[in-house]
């Protein structure tokens, strides 16, 4: 055998990693189509005042710093590494992976401050957004305003290993390819 076969179950295999690496490294799930917590696409299905607070809400330094957390690019890396099982791929199809996921990542800044706007005033009214607003505004707003792209790092870190062993059951149950779980 030429070794084409392996090399595309390979191929198959890294593609469905990739998916699995989407849904598992930071990407929101959300409930089906007209479920309770499905999230309007449009602007216009959202409270108009609502969408004003939370786009002031979302100009504050707090809201900024998540934002900029969110898309570093060694932010980025380092949370789809820490996803990724042992065992599965190459070092250099790891790296590969790793490079794409950082590019593809990178780049949705714009669409995802626009989603993360229009989840804010979904979930929350006007009232409650002016109230986070002017909590903010407060010595102990800013204080724990700083603090959130920090907690935010950190919990995600935390929560890191959980993920990269699910993924791992997941890429087991999927290719048959058996891994030890990390230490």
């Amino acid at each position: 055998m030429d070794g084409t076969y392996e090399r595309n179950a390979g191929l198959a295999g890294l593609g469905r990693v990739c998916v699995l690496i989407s849904a598992l490294a930071g990407a929101p799930v959300l409930a089906e189509e007209g479920g309770s917590h499905t999230v309007p696409l449009s602007m216009g299905e959202l409270d108009p005042d609502a969408l004003d607070a939370a786009r002031r809400y979302y100009a504050m330094p707090s809201m900024q710093g998540l934002s900029a957390a969110r898309h570093d690019p060694r932010v980025i890396a380092h949370r789809v590494e820490k996803s990724l099982p042992d065992g599965i791929m190459t070092d250099d199809q790891r790296d590969e992976l790793i490079r794409m996921a950082v590019e593809e990542l990178s780049s949705t800044k714009e669409e995802r401050d626009a989603t993360t706007i229009r989840v804010l005033a979904h979930v929350y009214t006007a009232e409650e957004l002016e109230a986070l607003i002017a909590f903010e505004q407060t010595d102990a707003g800013r204080r724990i305003a700083e603090k959130r792209p920090i907690y935010s790092v950190l919990i995600k870190e935390a929560t890191a290993s959980l993920r990269r062993d699910a993924l791992r059951r997941i890429v087991e149950r999927m290719t048959g390819i058996q891994t030890e779980p990390e230490q």
